[in-house]
């Protein structure tokens, strides 16, 4: 329930044009943009936060109506060429750094994408 309410003060924030001290995104503007078109194509949910760290990036979405954990949570994804990147895994709920591992993501990598999310990625 924590992590949901601060999820959503997170989003309302945004929503709102509040800056979040940036914990929310992290990487190149490229990157996280290519990284937002790719999950908009896999699903329409609104994207809250990209951390990128060299080919892998973790998404935090929301789908912007219920905090639905079928339909909200993170997304993972491996970049495939510059622009395009391709689902590791999508709406995750558990240990998103352990299931990035199991999915073949280094485990430093792993660490750094889940890393800075304050109480919302823990």
């Amino acid at each position: 329930m924590r992590k949901f309410l601060l999820a959503l003060i997170a989003l309302t924030a945004m929503a709102n044009g509040v800056v979040l001290a940036g914990v929310y995104f992290l990487g190149s503007k490229a990157d996280i943009a290519a990284v937002e078109v790719a999950e908009k194509q896999f699903v329409h949910n609104h994207v809250s936060g990209v951390h990128v760290i060299g080919n892998y990036a973790l998404v935090l979405e929301w789908s912007g109506t219920t905090f639905d954990p079928a339909h909200n949570g993170y997304s993972a994804f491996k970049r495939i060429t510059a622009e395009r990147w391709v689902t590791i895994f999508a709406h995750y709920q558990g240990d998103n750094c352990a299931e990035l591992v199991r999915k073949g993501v280094p485990a430093s990598t792993a660490h750094q994408l889940c890393t800075g999310w304050g109480d919302v990625g823990s």
